[in-house]
């Protein structure tokens, strides 16, 4: 069956792609709208419940500043979604899910394995724990192309998207990665639930 993703960047279309492979072949992935961040997924809320009757639609996007996921659920004035609507939430940010992956994530920014974070699911701000540990990268150009250069007013180096994308494609361990994110394992089987029951 058809569906279409909804997510903020790059990175996160990546991984929500290899959500939904691990749920089959029941899915397949024909159209993507990437929202440039949570903003434009809030203000259009309404246009996707209204668009998953003709195709049905998973909408993904971080947690961010917001205490818990119900009081996110809440501010967007979410309620009960149609059966064609999914939506999962990544705690706190899209990067907490590919640091899970410990080993994997330790050979992308070339850090040891032991300096990743455990419990990446309780890390306030996961995006910038990544980008501290890549500055220690023992390759001085992965670190230039992923963190902002000194006095610069970037968020993240310029190839910052280009590698998390890549890494979540090909090389993250989601299997691996959900033991050490309760928010991952969730989604991962509400996924497949939701694959399901578009089949029943």
């Amino acid at each position: 069956m058809d569906c279409l993703l909804v997510v903020e960047d790059a990175p996160s279309e990546a991984v929500l792609r290899r959500l939904v492979s691990l749920a089959g072949h029941t899915l397949k992935v024909t159209t993507v709208f990437r929202a440039g961040g949570f903003g434009q997924i809030k203000s259009r809320i309404a246009n996707f419940r209204n668009a998953c009757h003709v195709v049905p639609h998973i909408v993904m996007t971080d947690l961010d500043t917001y205490p818990c996921v119900p009081d996110l659920l809440k501010d967007w004035k979410i309620g009960k979604l149609p059966d064609r609507m999914l939506m999962r939430v990544a705690v706190r940010e899209v990067e907490s899910w590919l640091l899970a992956d410990r080993d994997g994530i330790a050979k992308l920014i070339q850090v040891p394995a032991v300096k990743i974070p455990a419990y990446p699911d309780e890390l306030p701000d996961p995006k910038q724990v990544l980008l501290n540990l890549a500055r220690k990268s023992k390759s001085r150009r992965f670190a230039s192309e992923f963190v902002p250069a000194d006095g610069s007013k970037a968020k993240h180096g310029p190839l910052y998207n280009q590698h998390l994308t890549a890494f979540a494609d090909k090389l993250w361990d989601s299997r691996h990665a959900e033991l050490a994110s309760p928010s991952l394992k969730r989604a991962i089987h509400r996924i497949k639930e939701f694959a399901q029951r578009l089949q029943a």
